[in-house]
């Protein structure tokens, strides 16, 4: 009796044993599955497509999501004068990556260029696997939907986002 009861105890811790190392495995794979869905959203930007709210694009490694956008009153107290740009920049290449929203081209629905609006726009150096967040703020001439270009000191790609408010 007493070898059943040994062996039914080390069958057990074999079988708890064995269950606890499938669902860690399990866990990973999950945890590898999002990665890649969030890996798999960020794509390069391609030429004449326009890209939305949260939709990453793939800068060779350097990651970008419009992240938000809106209005606010300028210094003089003047409405809707200053359009604040929100953005997530992840670094995902082995080397040092810089971004700042001075790079950045923003147009108004006519086609105008908007003028930078002095303020703490986003610049960035970032270490490889680091995450940012920050601004970039622009004088509001004209009306939505505004274009976002950014281009890409580093190689030839050039992104743009479609924003309206």
């Amino acid at each position: 009796m007493k070898i059943v009861k040994g062996l039914l105890i080390i069958f057990c811790v074999a079988l708890s044993l064995a269950t606890f190392g499938c669902s860690k495995d399990n866990v990973e794979q999950k945890d590898t599955k999002a990665e890649k869905e969030q890996t798999q959203q960020a794509e390069r930007p391609k030429k004449g497509k326009e890209y939305g709210f949260t939709q990453p694009v793939d800068f060779s490694g350097l990651y970008i999501t419009c992240t938000d956008a809106k209005y606010l009153e300028d210094e003089a107290g003047h409405r809707d004068s200053v359009l604040k740009l929100g953005f997530e920049v992840q670094n995902n290449t082995t080397t040092t990556q810089i971004f700042t929203t001075i790079n950045m081209e923003i147009k108004n629905s006519k086609g105008d260029k908007l003028n930078i609006y002095p303020g703490e726009n986003m610049g960035v150096k970032l270490k490889p696997g680091e995450k940012a967040n920050g601004f970039g703020y622009f004088e509001a001439d004209g009306s939505a939907p505004y274009t976002v270009i950014y281009k890409d000191d580093d190689s030839s790609l050039s992104g743009t986002w479609k924003i309206k408010i």
